[in-house]
């Protein structure tokens, strides 16, 4: 990161943890930045004034492009203490300063419908997340955690009343499937729907021997035996178990350098052989489930369906019976060429579009947010979102 000075005003300031602010500083030349201000609340800290709301003057900062920079030092001009004491004063600027950020924002603003949080398999918690989304300006943010909820029941509504993001309750379902690899995305769920919650749970479950049974293929096919330490430490883990947990295992002991690379050697080979043995969700199920809890069912990602154009066709035409309502025509791993084939398709059939990059973290280190693989995506407008106003 680049060190950075600029001209600007405070015009958000939400308290991060015990000790921090997470700053939207309007500048001049940059537009907004969005910044951390580390141990600002301490009253011996250089930051604390710099970090208040209506600070103006020059911020110095490590400037991060993709992501929250960080506050080093602020030479303040004006903290506008009269307007402070001005109770009408106050309320114009705030107007001002909401509708100057509104403006700016409406203008920028993406959307990514398909990304996850270490609920599930991905590496940054909820409020990490949303952090990055607000920082790389998505105004519309789906947080969509494989076969789980509990990602979106803790967030912090400070924070997106704040910033103006809004975050859309998601699942993605995982379908049993003998060839390619089916997931049902959900949108809009009532994430306290009691039917839910109590498959989710059976799923949990069901995911802790899919892991182990995994682990057994690693052992009698690589020789690699985990200690009872390790194994304990995996099945107790909160989110829910699957491969990137194991890859995660993997590279602790030494026996690969990333996660890819644990897909590669070990993992794809391994579902292969404990995939026909283990319980799983129909497409059905998945859709009924979203169905009832209110939410709107949206194929993800059908290239991953490995089927050529007359098997998707037939299939599409059986989900559309079951109740599906949309298709994710762009996502991370899509071509351009692919995207345009999947719009057209959902065209011909009335189906809602929807996209995503599909965002992990580590598990998926080429795919950023928002902009998914080399830049593929830049997605502002999609029909899904018209119902789910």
């Amino acid at each position: 990161m680049k060190i950075i000075s600029v001209e600007g005003i405070v015009v958000s300031s939400t308290p991060y943890k015990e000790s921090s602010k997470i700053l939207n500083i309007f500048t001049k030349d940059m537009g907004i930045i969005g910044c951390m201000s580390k141990g600002c609340k301490s009253l011996k800290s250089k930051l604390r004034l710099p970090s208040e709301k209506f600070a103006y003057g020059v911020f110095h900062m490590y400037y991060k492009e993709n992501g929250l920079s960080t506050l080093i030092d602020g030479d303040i001009k004006d903290y506008l203490i009269n307007t402070k004491s001005d109770i009408i004063k106050i309320s114009y600027l705030t107007y001002i300063c909401e509708l100057s950020v509104n403006v700016y924002k409406e203008s920028e603003k993406i959307i990514d419908m398909h990304t996850h949080t270490n609920a599930s398999d991905g590496d940054l918690t909820s409020l990490e997340l949303i952090q990055l989304a607000i920082a790389k300006k998505i105004g519309v943010l789906a947080i969509t955690d494989h076969n789980t909820v509990e990602g979106l029941k803790n967030i912090d509504s400070s924070l997106i009343s704040d910033s103006g993001i809004k975050i859309i309750n998601g699942i993605e379902f995982s379908v049993k499937r003998t060839i390619g690899q089916m997931h049902i995305l959900g949108y809009g769920i009532d994430i306290y729907n009691e039917t839910l919650n109590k498959k989710l749970n059976d799923i949990k479950s069901n995911c802790i021997n899919k892991v182990l049974s995994i682990l057994e293929v690693l052992k009698n096919d690589y020789n690699i035996i985990f200690s009872y330490e390790d194994i304990k430490s995996l099945i107790n883990v909160n989110h829910n178990l699957g491969r990137v947990d194991v890859a995660r295992l993997l590279m602790k002991n030494g026996l690969v350098q990333n996660i890819p690379e644990a897909f590669e050697k070990y993992l794809v080979s391994a579902y292969e052989k404990v995939r026909t043995i283990n319980k799983g969700l129909t497409y059905e199920e998945c859709i009924n489930l979203i169905l009832s809890s209110g939410g709107i069912p949206v194929l993800a990602h059908p290239k991953t369906l490995k089927l050529n154009e007359r098997e998707f066709l037939t299939l599409l035409k059986d989900l559309l019976k079951s109740g599906l309502m949309g298709m994710e025509c762009y996502h991370g791993s899509f071509t351009k060429e692919e995207m345009a084939y999947y719009l057209e398709i959902a065209n011909r059939y009335n189906l809602l579009v929807s996209g995503g990059s599909d965002f992990h973290g580590s598990a998926k280190p080429d795919v950023s947010l928002g902009t998914g693989k080399n830049n593929n995506l830049y997605i502002r407008k999609l029909s899904i979102l018209d119902r789910l106003k």
